[in-house]
This record gives structure tokens, C-alpha cells and sequence, in this order.
């Protein structure tokens, strides 16, 4: 956004997050334009119908090539006469597939889980019946880490973090085409384990891995040339995608973490950037409306609630132990939590009431003495007060 030099990959970006929010893009033409005109041409099948990014020498890359393809599926644009041809894409993607199921940047770099990941999403919205895809996610699941092989970090040989391992489950769970969640359900089941375990929905990032790193070497005008390549990862609204998608219905984490992205959302309309000294970027933007996109469209239910009509106009959901449980029960409970959160933020003005209740009982059976009454309430009352006082300072 603040770059002069506008690139493939934060074009398709853009422009797919108006498809998302089904808000009419006046840019459509020209990003269509500017990525057809981006489109390598080449004879070289492993090089023709990808984009380069702007700092890879024009060496066609996944990292911009998955992401303008998804885009292209996604949108459904590939038969305007703007749009670039998404057949050489998804044929650039498979002919520099890893021979092992998985990709790196190209053909010949070695494949990790991230790009791996975006591959199989480009896939998927261009052709979820693509051959390629089984291969590609039987690679991704024995990628899961050594350290604890039911979630995933860069690569198998690194720590596991909440936002690969999150990536990796949004990204099986949102395969649509000839897998089916029963061939992955036990790594599924395990891998959301441990990211409901090990997340953390109070902040934005995944402090384990805010940027993942790597070195590409590829062929440039007939020489070797080795450059920098770096993916941002804002944690939070990959996790918050991935829980939308549970196998058994959307956990109570997932709102929190919609909580979170909701609050930490800046007043220009971006969230606040995984290197704090870096401009403003579309990356700052993309995860975080992708997951608001989730939650207005996808169901928190898994299908295996059991639903009550309360009356016309509200209903309620029970899933677990509660589906057999009888409703006034459940209604009991509601009212035993109320009762609970009343008495550990009231206690001290409970305790004072119930004290000055005694005093003027015992006072009016001439138990007690009007001084008694006063040293036996100083106490309560400063109880009261110090209460009081935090309360004020919370708000």
C-alpha cells in the first residue's frame, strides 16, 4: 500500500477481499490487466504461467503464484477477457510440484509446509479434483513436527507453532474436492487438540514464528542468483479461520479470538504490523477481513447439534453431554453461573447488606448497642470500599 511498485501477489489479495465481502470491486479491470500483463511467458514448462514478485528477479515463484491463482478461482474470473489464463497458472503450480508431494518457492527448492499449504489452496479453488491434491496433503501430514508430531512448525524438523499448525488444519479442512475428512480425521481431531491447548486468543501474534525466513536460489539471465524470501504470519486470524471449520462445531476459543481481532483492529482500518517499524502493508489487512469473512458466513455447527425451538424467534443448540439433558436443567445451571459471577464481584456489598440486616434485627431485640452496631460494621465497610475502588480502576 505504501509501495510505488505494486506487486502480483498484494494485487490478487486485494481484489479477492472485495469478492469476500461481496463488495463490487472498482478495480477490477485494471488488476486483471496488471496481473495478465505480470504473467510469465516463457518455453520453459517450468517457468511459463507463473508471476514473479518484485524482488525475485523475475523468477516466477509460488509464493505470488499460488496466491493470483486462488484468487482467480476463488472470483470465478477466468473467462473475462481482462483475466490471465488460470489453466498456465494451475499448469505452472503442478509442474513445479516436488517429486515427495510437496513445493517449494520452485521446482528444485525445498518444499515447506507454508507454501505447501498455499499450493493446495490455489488447487482447490481452481480445481478441487485435481490428482495432484492427494499426494500434495499425504506430504503436508508427514510434515507434522518430531517434537510433537500431532501439529506442524516450518518444517517437520522445527518446533511446532499455533499458526502453522492452524494454517495446515484450515487448509484440510477447506479441501472440498475427492478427499473426504475421513481418510485425515484422526490427524485433523489431534492437530485441533493441540492448537485449542496451546493458543493463546488474547493476542494478535504467534510470538514463535511472526516471520518465517528463507534463502532461494534460482537461475537469473543464465547465473546463479540467491535472494531473501519472507512470509509474515499474523497468528490469530488463522487460528479464529481454522476453529470456524472444527470437525465438531465451532469451541468457545474461536469467539474470544474474534474478541481479539475486533479490539486490536487500528482507527485507519488496518491491525497493527508483525515488525512493528515496517510501513503499512495489505498483509495487515488480508487474514484479519478473511476471518471476519468467516465468521458472517460460516456456521458454528457441525451438524450434530440437537436444536430446540424455544419460540419463533430463538432457538438453542446443545452439542455434547447437554443434547440429552432436560431444559430446565440447562436453565438452572444458566441461573447458578449468574448467581456465581454475582457473588465474586459483589461479595463485599453482599457481606455488608447481610451484616447491617443483622444489626438492625438484633438491635430492635435489644441484643446489641447502637456503638456495638458501629465497630461491627467497620469491617464490612471497608471491605466495601476496597471492592469498590478495583472496580473503578477495571473500568
Amino acid at each position: 500500500m505504501d509501495d510505488p511498485n505494486p506487486g502480483p501477489s498484494a494485487t490478487a489479495v486485494a481484489l479477492e477481499l472485495f469478492y469476500r465481502c461481496t463488495v463490487p470491486s472498482p478495480f477490477l479491470q485494471d488488476g486483471l490487466t496488471f496481473l495478465k500483463a505480470r504473467q510469465v511467458a516463457s518455453t520453459e514448462i517450468k517457468a511459463d504461467g507463473g508471476w514473479a514478485v518484485n524482488t525475485s528477479f523475475g523468477h516466477p515463484v509460488l509464493e505470488a503464484t499460488s496466491v493470483v491463482t486462488r484468487f482467480l478461482g476463488t472470483a470465478r474470473v477466468e473467462l473475462l477477457a481482462a483475466g490471465p489464463d488460470i489453466r498456465r497458472a494451475v499448469a505452472w503450480i503442478l509442474n513445479n510440484q516436488d517429486p515427495c508431494g510437496g513445493w517449494g518457492s520452485f521446482y528444485g527448492q525445498p518444499p515447506r509446509t507454508w507454501l505447501t499449504g498455499l499450493a493446495l489452496q490455489a488447487l482447490n479453488a481452481a480445481n478441487p479434483h485435481e490428482p495432484s491434491i492427494g499426494p500434495a496433503v499425504d506430504w503436508l501430514l508427514r510434515q507434522r513436527s518430531r517434537t510433537a508430531p500431532t501439529a506442524w512448525g516450518e518444517s517437520h524438523l522445527s518446533d511446532p507453532t499455533v499458526v502453522h499448525t492452524a494454517f495446515c488444519l484450515l487448509v484440510l479442512r477447506q479441501l472440498t474436492g475427492l478427499l473426504t475428512d475421513w481418510q485425515y480425521s484422526d490427524a485433523v481431531a489431534d492437530g485441533y487438540e493441540w492448537l485449542i491447548d496451546n493458543l493463546d486468543p488474547t493476542t494478535i501474534f504467534d510470538n514463535a514464528s511472526r516471520v518465517e525466513s528463507y534463502n532461494i536460489t534460482g537461475i537469473v539471465d543464465d547465473r546463479s542468483v540467491t535472494w531473501h524470501g519472507q512470509i509474515w504470519h499474523h497468528g490469530l486470524p488463522y487460528v479464529f479461520s481454522a476453529l470456524m471449520r472444527h470437525p465438531e462445531g465451532t469451541p468457545p476459543a474461536a469467539f474470544n479470538a474474534l474478541a481479539t481481532i475486533v479490539r486490536t483492529q487500528l482507527p485507519d482500518g488496518h491491525w497493527p504490523n508483525v515488525d512493528g517499524s515496517a510501513p503499512r502493508s495489505i498483509w495487515d489487512v488480508y487474514p484479519f477481513i478473511v476471518a471476519i469473512s468467516d465468521a458472517r458466513t460460516l456456521t458454528p455447527f457441525s451438524g450434530q447439534e440437537r436444536l430446540d425451538w424455544l419460540r419463533d424467534d430463538t432457538m438453542l443448540a446443545r452439542r455434547g453431554k447437554a443434547r440429552n439433558q432436560r431444559l430446565e436443567t440447562l436453565g438452572w445451571k444458566v441461573r447458578s453461573t449468574w448467581l456465581g459471577t454475582t457473588m465474586k464481584n459483589h461479595w463485599a456489598t453482599i457481606l455488608l447488606i447481610i451484616c447491617i440486616v443483622f444489626s438492625i434485627v438484633l438491635f430492635a431485640l435489644n441484643r446489641v448497642e447502637v456503638k456495638d452496631i458501629a465497630l461491627g460494621l467497620l469491617l464490612p465497610l471497608l471491605l466495601f470500599f476496597v471492592q469498590e475502588g478495583r472496580r473503578r480502576r477495571r473500568q
